[in-house]
């Protein structure tokens, strides 16, 4: 039995910084080829009662995010006020999508929030190539 260090990669998809009010983060577009899904949590600081948080996912067939399509969104309002949360959206890596997935969010604090958010995923076992083997 693999650790779950060993079964499920996790990449960064937005370096931790501080995000002002209605301000998009900047993404990092992450390779989704190879993976079945792609987990994405976005970790932020302080938001104050009756604020929320917008994620939209976007895909885009370069990995710069050149012409990128939002594919989903999810808005995480909070009722009381929170000193810390995460927020995770899923997305089905599926072939007839463009290649590159991000994250792209913003909140409505009145202040700049500090937010980062990383991508996981488990790899599709694929078995070694036998280039060059011929078995008797």
């Amino acid at each position: 039995m693999s650790r779950i260090c060993e079964e499920v990669q996790s990449m960064v998809a937005t370096a931790p910084h501080s995000l002002a009010a209605t301000t998009d983060s900047t993404p990092i577009y992450i390779d989704g080829s190879g993976f079945p899904t792609l987990d994405f949590v976005i970790a932020h600081a302080a938001l104050v009662a009756g604020k929320s948080l917008t994620v939209k996912v976007m895909c885009s067939a370069n990995a710069n995010g050149a012409d990128a399509d939002e594919i989903g969104s999810y808005v995480k309002t909070y009722d009381a006020a929170v000193t810390n949360g995460a927020v995770t959206v899923s997305v089905d890596v599926q072939g007839n999508r463009d290649r590159y997935y991000a994250v792209v969010f913003q909140h409505d604090n009145t202040s700049a929030v500090q937010c980062c958010a990383v991508a996981l995923g488990k790899p599709i076992y694929r078995p070694p190539d036998r280039v060059g083997v011929i078995l008797w």
